[in-house]
């Protein structure tokens, strides 16, 4: 359900974006990658969390490339509702839509660490109900 709601500066959690963003386990600066604890810190702290690595490059390479060639053909009745919709596409493929897609939520669905931040948050076999493709150009 969308609703506007205007937000104060005193609710900004952090002005730095890279207070959401995960340690990757691939990355040997780091030390070792985040733990579902600390993911869940930051969810709930900030409202977001981004996972890196969740998808393979290749796989978010090739699911880009269907994204932006199912927008140049979204018909009306498939576009999703996006606030300021100029040069701004969003639909909601579904599972099988695409290999791509169908791959990228298989690659999702078995990333250990969104698994168990997912099961924190929302209990024993959470399930995507929604999957969302927004473009801005």
């Amino acid at each position: 359900t969308y609703y506007e709601r205007l937000c104060g500066e005193e609710e900004i959690s952090s002005s730095n974006p890279n207070d959401i963003v995960l340690k990757s386990a691939n990355d040997t600066s780091s030390g070792s990658g985040s733990t579902s604890d600390e993911a869940l810190e930051i969810l709930l702290t900030h409202g977001a969390a981004v996972f890196p690595d969740l998808i393979q490059p290749s796989t978010a390479s090739k699911l880009r490339d269907y994204v932006l060639e199912k927008n140049t053909r979204l018909k009306p009745t498939e576009s999703v509702f996006v606030m300021a919709p100029e040069n701004r596409w969003s639909f909601n493929p579904g599972a099988t839509d695409h290999p791509m897609v169908t791959q990228a939520l298989a690659e999702v669905s078995s990333n250990l660490l969104f698994r168990s931040t997912l099961q924190r948050l929302l209990g024993p076999n959470p399930a995507v109900v929604e999957f969302n493709c927004i473009t801005s150009a």
